[in-house]
């Protein structure tokens, strides 16, 4: 009856919801110190087959929905000899995927828990990779900073979407790319449409992937549903499932009864 009433306080009081979701990452960042886990969103899938997409190394494929997604999100930009900024990188898997893969002149990777940054740095040393603590809504780099700033599947715990944004348009350089994905519930879908329409970046392109992203639940829930039995207290099982977006969890419900979105979208920063 606790969760109940909690659960149903979460979904429908935006500010507690984020608070909440924030409450239980950093504490996920703080207790599990599992070194293969290291991708933390709800995937992405072509939507016939197995939503196989890309070739990854067999070490790899255990994460491939959740690297699909970053896949996804980057698209054709070309990150080679850029300046990358991710804001919300997690647990710096897609991170170090992206450096290896798309080799950007740097690739800094920013997370809100120290927990987490921590976690990632000896995780991944690699040249030109950089783990660095910091806020998304008040990004500590320099103005004209960046040729790319990417964000996957964070923003949705910020307490302000309009002060993120300002930020990422002040550390991009004239011509660089932002690079996001998220979901939204309900009328914040709209509410993130104007958001993006109104931050100072031409929209580029702007795609629903919410198809994408429950086939990629799809394919990889029984995986992470193990993964979090396996390390969550049994009072937290249901809010745990609730985080990754288990089957018959409530974002699980949400997303394939219409209710919340998922959005993608490639936005540049004004050549003056």
């Amino acid at each position: 009856m606790v969760y109940q009433f909690g659960a149903w306080l979460s979904r429908n009081v935006p500010f507690l919801r984020r608070w909440i979701r924030r409450l239980w990452y950093e504490g996920l960042a703080k207790w599990v110190k599992d070194r293969e886990w290291t991708v933390m969103n709800f995937g992405f899938a072509e939507l016939e087959s197995d939503g196989a997409l890309i070739p990854l190394e067999p070490a790899l494929e255990p994460e491939r929905y959740c690297l699909q997604l970053y896949h996804h999100v980057v698209g054709d930009i070309k990150l080679n000899g850029r300046d990358v900024l991710e804001v919300g990188c997690g647990r710096g898997g897609g991170a170090a995927w992206l450096h290896r893969t798309r080799r950007p002149g740097s690739y800094t990777a920013m997370d809100f828990s120290r927990h987490t940054i921590r976690f990632c740095q000896g995780r991944f040393q690699e040249d030109g990779l950089i783990f660095a603590y910091g806020d998304a809504e008040s990004i500590p780099f320099l103005e004209n900073s960046f040729d790319v700033v990417i964000n996957v599947e964070s923003s949705h715990c910020y307490q302000s979407m309009v002060t993120f944004l300002a930020n990422v348009k002040r550390v991009l350089r004239p011509g660089g790319y932002f690079l996001f994905t998220d979901f939204r519930h309900g009328r914040e879908v709209g509410t993130l449409r104007r958001q993006l329409d109104q931050s100072g970046l031409v929209m580029h392109r702007e795609q629903d992937i919410t198809h994408n992203i429950i086939h990629g639940l799809e394919m990889d829930c029984h995986r992470k549903q193990a993964f979090i039995k396996a390390i969550a207290p049994r009072m937290l099982l249901n809010a745990s499932q609730d985080f990754v977006g288990g089957e018959n969890s409530y974002i699980w419900k949400a997303l394939t009864s219409g209710r919340s979105r998922y959005l993608s979208a490639v936005l540049q920063h004004p050549v003056d």
